[in-house]
């Protein structure tokens, strides 16, 4: 598939939506890789294979925190990586403590979702079963809605989906999580 300008917000949604409206395979986990991280609304548009999701989306809004939520409720293990806050060594880039994205990660994680700092994470990604996103978005509102950014997805039958999915989380070990500030 070609690189899409524009249309992250709804690849985003589409790719997270698949997992809610699809039956659960075996081993339900779902990554969510970016530097900020906050709860931003993201808007379905409404397509005939969304007939099946309807009562889980009501009016068509929806943000990450009901997506996560909804995800862990159904037994998905979800996992978010940030970038570490304080000083990176290699990037020397410092990420200051921001409390509404604390605040946010302290929410998921207190729902069972698992919290990584990454050292010097750049990486913008999503990885689900049924699809992975990839691209220079962070998970932010400025990121998904005030800038042009671009993004790349791959289903799961794509022959780019298991480097993507490889390589997104590889940034991290899944069997680990990190404390919050």
């Amino acid at each position: 598939m070609p690189n899409v300008s524009w249309q992250e917000p709804q690849i985003i949604v589409d790719t997270l939506a698949l997992c809610l409206i699809e039956e659960s395979p075996k081993i339900a986990c779902a990554a969510i890789i970016s530097p900020w991280f906050s709860n931003v609304e993201i808007t379905l548009r409404p397509g005939p294979w969304y007939n099946r999701s309807a009562r889980n989306f009501g009016d068509g809004a929806i943000d990450f925190r009901t997506i996560i939520l909804m995800l862990l409720k159904r037994s998905w293990s979800v996992h978010v990586a940030v970038l570490k806050y304080g000083r990176n060594r290699r990037s020397n880039l410092t990420k200051a403590y921001h409390r509404h994205e604390v605040d946010f990660l302290r929410q998921l994680d207190h729902f069972g979702a698992r919290i990584h700092q990454i050292e010097d994470l750049h990486a913008k990604g999503i990885v689900t079963p049924f699809g992975a996103v990839s691209g220079s978005t962070n998970y932010t509102n400025s990121g998904m809605y005030r800038q042009l950014q671009n993004a790349n997805y791959f289903a799961f039958d794509h022959s780019e989906y298991k480097g993507t999915k490889e390589r997104l989380l590889s940034l991290f070990d899944c069997s680990a999580s990190t404390n919050l500030p």
